[in-house]
């Protein structure tokens, strides 16, 4: 495909569901190749391992990549031109993406040419890792990779048409495909499953404690039969006795909070160290998750002090 990229990405475009087509050595989300990078012209004891990725003058357009200063690779770039993310500009030392315009740097696979670009950072890995210094190339011959940016209206047919083309293009080589959302999410596989793991035993964690609740509810309610009744004698409304049963929950609920907040949070920053970039943790967080648990205790609990408080006292002190 090294020398004849532009024509087979014109045969895609013939398909009128299929709007962008760009030729690359890897697509974000893969793990890509690193070389040592040195500057030329002029003093560098770094000789620094940056991440390369090879792609043609339609990459940077197609995944809406922007640049901060300069230009995009054209036709005659395929001599030594090299386009580099902010990330990079810092890691030479550069203050602003103008300083690094005209710069002359060499790759460690032998490949020298001036900077004519720098982009904004993206996110070719996932938010695990930081933002690394990467370096772009236009050289056709690591070229291995076709991007289609397609319509999902009809995706069956288009991909029916992608497959046939390539088998034209490339007779005996195999057609493989897959989605770059998919691929992006396989990223977040481990992360997704400790999620539901953590809802799951989080919803067997607040039936069991509801249960735990309600059971011990009931069991105060009938300890406290004869108080209930004679207190309705004197002329306690259901409020009140509803009051009087539930407020040692409510006590219980709160105090338990009192260590439960620390030890979330604590566990909450170790989560989120798997993450360069992360969410703070705010005290309304601890203060909503609190609030929930009180409703939850007295939607418990209120049941059997509510048919506490409306028996009949007569019947309870009868009992008694």
């Amino acid at each position: 495909m090294e020398k004849n990229y532009e024509s087979v990405k014109n045969e895609f475009l013939k398909h009128p569901g299929i709007t962008h087509v760009s030729a690359s050595s890897d697509i974000p989300g893969e793990e890509m190749n690193m070389l040592y990078t040195a500057l030329v012209g002029q003093v560098d004891e770094k000789k620094q391992s940056m991440i390369y990725i090879f792609i043609d003058q339609d990459f940077i357009s197609q995944f809406k990549i922007q640049l901060a200063s300069g230009r995009n690779f054209r036709k005659g770039d395929e001599k030594g031109a090299f386009i580099i993310n902010e990330a990079a500009m810092e890691a030479f030392g550069w203050s602003s993406p103008r300083d690094a315009l005209g710069k002359k740097i060499e790759s460690g696979a032998g490949r020298k040419g001036e900077i004519i670009g720098v982009c904004k950072n993206f996110h070719f890995e996932g938010l695990q890792k930081k933002v690394a210094p990467l370096v772009a190339d236009l050289y056709p011959r690591i070229f291995s990779k076709i991007n289609l940016t397609v319509q999902t209206e009809n995706l069956k047919e288009i991909l029916s048409f992608t497959k046939k083309k390539w088998q034209e293009l490339f007779p005996g080589s195999p057609f493989e495909y897959f989605f770059l959302d998919e691929s992006f999410k396989e990223q977040y596989h481990q992360e997704q499953l400790t999620s539901k793991l953590m809802a799951v035993f989080t919803i067997l964690g607040i039936l069991i404690a509801s249960l735990g609740l309600f059971g011990l509810a009931s069991y105060t309610a009938e300890q406290s039969t004869k108080e209930i009744g004679i207190r309705k004698i004197f002329g306690a409304g259901v409020l009140n006795v509803t009051g009087l049963l539930t407020k040692e929950f409510v006590k219980w609920v709160i105090l338990a909070n009192i260590p439960a907040w620390p030890i979330a949070y604590f566990a909450t920053k170790q989560l989120l160290k798997n993450f360069a970039y992360r969410t703070s943790i705010g005290l309304e967080v601890f203060f909503i998750s609190g609030l929930l648990a009180l409703i939850i205790a007295v939607l418990t609990v209120s049941y059997q002090s509510i048919k506490a408080a409306t028996a009949n006292p007569i019947k309870t002190l009868r009992y008694e």
